[in-house]
């Protein structure tokens, strides 16, 4: 990356996602595609029990996922592949720190954990079961060394509220930035197709709706303000003692309904001009329920529906995200979004506006190897959905600073243009071109998206005080109409005066 790029991305605030830096991160930056991660599991003590025999192979160089399926292997590829041995910081790093840098830039983003049930789709997420004593924020807590390999095992959601904090507090304590943030964040359930706050578990059945502007939301949830990681993750842990589970012979405890956690990030800017920036992005760290075969799951009764219930919003998800890959091939097709619950509060992340990351957790075990093929084949399909992901801010100030600010985006824009076309590509030099082309060419499209937004904020607030102004003229007129009245009048009286002075005189 050239001298001149690196400036022009302090100017934009890094306000777009950078491209690849290594083979080891998941980067939602290069192209619109929903980014796939493959996870695969330890075998758990039952399936070694049952004569455990391996049936996926890792390669970790090329990203790939063999499977040992009869008559014929099948080997899949995608963004990034995680083998037994990879830890959680290993994750993190390489899944979540990418993304949340995208959150934290101004994007919508989703990260997503799928797989069949006793796949590790929680522990991803959340890292072993919090211990009842220890406190509001177990996920942050490793002053003894009993906690201490706890602690290594966090999951994907402490991590990332750790780093939201830090990277808010590293922006602050820059003294020449004048930053504010604002942290709220939402949790809710959606079990058997109805959906129920876990941060206030008598609201029940509640309703999604879709704006044009804010995307999807839910009528009566409650918003939580935090200031702090452990404070979100204590509200995080509240709401998921809330979470229905359940026992099943795959899965001691079993999610029963797909939570989402939502974090929202606020924040304003302002930069030397007196330009206001203020950017709102929401983060949905979506934990699904497991697809379950009945004959592995041995669910009966209540464990029997609920898993019926989950299959059935499973398979509208497949729906949805198949018509969005017919979508991506040229076909005309409807999305069913309103199919089920869960399609239709993740509309935006799927085919929208937002950075997704896909987790799809699978068992090693030969017994499951149906289930992960399915798994492997769902993932393959949400690879090919094309998002178009945008900064979601506003740029606020008087029309001539707002001019002036256009005019310096646009000469910064002609400047990466040229920067762009110049230079030969040679043989050798290809990849690392088009790579750095990739990477120019994503914050020439974010700088069109500031100018166009600069230019509709600057043509508003022209229009604005326009208004004043024209306001402000018919005042002055009326003003002066009713000067030039009291003037006549005054004239008058005086004439009146001065022509009774006359008639006395007469007399």
């Amino acid at each position: 990356m050239t001298a001149a790029s690196m400036d022009l991305d302090q100017e934009l605030m890094k306000a777009e996602v950078e491209s690849v830096s290594s083979d080891n991160t998941v980067t939602s930056g290069t192209n619109g595609n929903v980014q796939v991660v493959v996870r695969v599991r330890p075998p758990s003590n039952r399936e070694k029990d049952q004569g455990y025999i391996k049936c996926v192979g890792v390669d970790s160089v090329s990203h790939s996922v063999t499977l040992n399926y009869r008559p014929q292997p099948r080997t899949f590829t995608f963004d990034y592949v995680a083998d037994e041995v990879v830890s959680q910081e290993e994750i993190f790093a390489a899944v979540g720190k990418p993304i949340t840098d995208a959150c934290l830039q101004g994007y919508h983003c989703c990260l997503i954990a799928y797989g069949q049930t006793g796949a590790g789709k929680t522990f991803t997420m959340e890292g072993p079961d919090p211990e009842s004593n220890s406190g509001n924020s177990p996920g942050f807590a490793a002053q003894s060394k009993a906690n201490a390999k706890r602690h290594e095992k966090r999951g994907l959601i402490p991590r990332i509220l750790e780093y939201i904090f830090q990277k808010m507090s590293s922006e602050k304590s820059q003294s020449f930035k004048d930053v504010e943030f604002v942290v709220k964040c939402s949790y809710l359930q959606i079990y058997n197709e109805q959906v129920s706050d876990l941060l206030d578990p008598a609201s029940l059945n509640l309703t999604i709706h879709e704006d044009a502007k804010s995307g999807m939301y839910v009528e009566g949830l409650q918003e939580v303000v935090v200031s702090t990681a452990e404070a979100t993750y204590g509200v995080f842990r509240r709401g998921s003692e809330n979470r229905h589970v359940g026992m099943t012979a795959m899965n001691m405890e079993s999610s029963r309904s797909h939570s989402v956690f939502t974090v929202v990030v606020e924040s304003q800017r302002r930069n030397e001009g007196g330009v206001m920036n203020r950017r709102t992005s929401r983060f949905y760290l979506v934990d699904l329920a497991g697809s379950e075969r009945q004959k592995h799951s041995e669910s009966a009764g209540i464990r029997l529906k609920e898993a019926g219930s989950i299959n059935k919003s499973l398979s509208a998800l497949g729906n949805v995200i198949k018509a969005l890959v017919d979508i991506s091939e040229g076909k005309i097709r409807h999305v069913p979004y309103r199919d089920s619950k869960l399609t239709f509060l993740l509309k935006d992340a799927l085919g929208g506006n937002s950075k997704c990351t896909l987790i799809a957790n699978v068992s090693p075990a030969e017994k499951n190897i149906d289930e992960t093929l399915s798994t492997l084949k769902f993932a393959q399909r949400a690879k090919l959905i094309h998002n178009t992901a945008v900064v979601n801010e506003d740029m606020f100030g008087n029309p001539a600073v707002m001019g002036e600010e256009i005019r310096r985006l646009r000469l910064a824009l002609a400047a990466l243009r040229a920067n762009m076309g110049s230079g030969s590509v040679s043989e050798q030099n290809f990849t690392p071109m088009n790579q750095e082309n990739q990477s120019e060419t994503s914050r020439i499209s974010r700088l069109e998206h500031i100018i166009s937004q600069s230019t509709k904020r600057s043509l508003e607030a022209e229009q604005k005080l326009q208004r004043k102004i024209n306001e402000l003229e018919g005042t002055v007129k009326d003003y002066q109409e009713y000067i030039h009245r009291l003037e006549r009048t005054l004239q008058y009286s005086d004439y009146q005066r001065a022509d009774g002075s006359d008639s006395e005189d007469d007399h």
